[in-house]
Order: structure tokens, then C-alpha cells, then sequence
């Protein structure tokens, strides 16, 4: 069994390190990094990759809840909530 101070250790490291980035090598095209850098107005290399994969996730959740509204599935279309969320005329 771990000691309490080791236990809280542990938890420390958990926490600290829970969500955090992590350090990678790539090999990467000196060309299209510098397109990527200017048509998503970023400067360095970790700001360029950071803003791709944000894009990239937010528009897979476009075309996702798109998906979803022209399918209906998932989506509660009860008259109820339409009128709740409809302004008044």
C-alpha cells in the first residue's frame, strides 16, 4: 500500500498533467506550412497546428449537426419546443 504523501503525489502529477498538451517531433512540408500560416493568420508553427486542428474539429461539428437537422435524428421538433423557442409576432 502507498503511502498517504505518495498517494497525494500521484494525484498531483494526475492533475497537473490531466489535459495538458504533449510534445511531439514531426517532419513537416516547409511550403504548406507557410500557405497554412497564411490562410489561417497564424505565425508559428504550434499556433498554425493548433488553429488547423480546432477548424478541423469545428467543422466536422458543422456538417455533424447538420447531418442531424436535415436527418431529424436527435433533434426534438415537437410543436411544444418550436413554440418555446419561436419569438413572439
Amino acid at each position: 500500500m502507498k503511502r498517504p504523501v505518495a498517494l497525494l503525489y500521484d494525484l498531483a502529477v494526475f492533475v497537473y498533467t490531466h489535459g495538458m498538451s504533449r510534445r511531439t517531433t514531426l517532419e513537416v512540408d516547409d511550403a504548406l506550412l507557410s500557405q497554412a500560416k497564411k490562410a489561417l493568420g497564424t505565425h508559428g508553427p504550434k499556433e498554425t497546428v493548433d488553429k488547423a486542428f480546432r477548424e478541423a474539429v469545428r467543422r466536422h461539428l458543422r456538417e455533424r449537426l447538420a447531418e442531424r437537422i436535415s436527418t431529424g435524428t436527435g433533434i426534438d421538433r415537437s410543436p411544444e419546443l418550436l413554440a418555446e423557442s419561436r419569438p413572439p409576432r
